[in-house]
């Protein structure tokens, strides 16, 4: 896996993980 696949693979889990947890 290469470093740009990696970034967008963390930046994907971040923005489900963020409006999962996301309140409003």
């Amino acid at each position: 896996m290469s470093y740009s696949q990696w970034l967008e693979l963390v930046f994907f889990v971040l923005a489900i993980t963020f409006c999962f947890w996301s309140p409003l």
